[in-house]
């Protein structure tokens, strides 16, 4: 429906009235408003300034500082002495020649022992919040645990050589850090009440008269079939880490990666009282009792 203008159609305006009419009024024109803005100069001193503020708020927030010296450490009598503090680089793969102890055990030769085989070598690592890695020298001890996989694991010292349940109240769940040589017990004794707390893994370290890493066998003096096998990673590494690790083990996190095969013989028919039913058990000492 289209709207009519009743008085424009019933009084239509003289004829040039419109054109008379505008001439005589001022045009309008409407004046829109302008906006300039001025660049104002670079406040070089307020820049810094503020760059410094955010800088220090950063740092504050952050858990580890932006820079961490290295770990000083000493040479603790062992010559395969390997403690090697690094950033992002690739780990430092240096070993020494192993000096074996003496063990009061002789595991090998001990009838029905089970079988053990490293599958691959161990991995073994520190990495903190500020990428600090501590790479070492180590060794798989044999006996010590099937493959695991261990992340950012807690460490702790143990002490009196881990001989005690007692000594390992403060290992649960952390990696054990402990002294192996020792009179008083042997290594799969402390590794075996590191285990029962709960103990994710175990480190024994050297004695001060030894020289070089532990290398005994991880199983109890006098073992039989059936007789319980460690199932945590055991590790051996060199005194001076040992005590590295100790000095600063609230600011270390270690991973861990083993690949080991264990393979518990089974019990021959009768115990095993008979020479001749010692057939197909590892380390039976078989060829000892041949037909004569």
């Amino acid at each position: 429906m289209v709207r009519r203008n009743f008085l424009r159609d019933y009084f239509p305006p003289p004829r040039g009235f419109g054109s008379q009419c505008s001439s005589l009024l001022p045009r309008y024109q409407p004046v829109l408003p302008t906006f300039t803005r001025t660049a104002e100069p670079f406040n070089r001193k307020l820049f810094f300034v503020w760059l410094i503020v955010l800088c220090v708020v950063f740092a504050g927030l952050h858990y580890q500082p932006f820079y961490q010296p290295d770990v000083g450490t000493q040479d603790n009598g062992d010559n395969c002495f390997r403690v090697v503090l690094v950033q992002d680089v690739a780990p430092k793969n240096e070993t020494c020649a192993l000096t074996p102890t003496s063990p009061s055990n002789d595991a090998d030769d001990v009838e029905g022992t089970p079988g053990w085989q490293e599958l691959g070598p161990p991995q073994l690592g520190s990495l903190n919040q500020g990428d600090l890695k501590v790479f070492f020298d180590f060794q798989s001890l044999k006996y010590g645990g099937p493959s695991a996989i261990l992340r950012n694991q807690e460490i702790q010292g143990v002490d009196n050589s881990g001989c005690h349940a007692k000594d390992h109240d403060l290992a649960a769940g952390k990696i054990a850090i402990i002294e192996g040589d020792s009179e008083d017990c042997d290594l799969w004794t402390a590794a075996n009440h590191a285990e029962k707390v709960g103990a994710q893994a175990v480190l024994f370290y050297s004695g001060p008269a030894h020289d070089g890493l532990i290398s005994s066998p991880l199983l109890p003096q006098t073992w039989k079939h059936g007789d319980p096998l460690i199932s945590i990673p055991v590790l051996t590494i060199t005194r001076s880490l040992g005590l590295t690790l100790l000095e600063h083990q609230s600011e270390v996190l270690l991973y861990l990666t083993t690949k080991n095969l264990v393979e518990t013989p089974v019990e021959p028919a009768g115990g095993g009282d008979d020479d001749d039913k010692n057939d197909g058990i590892p380390g039976d000492g078989d060829d000892d009792h041949k037909n004569d």
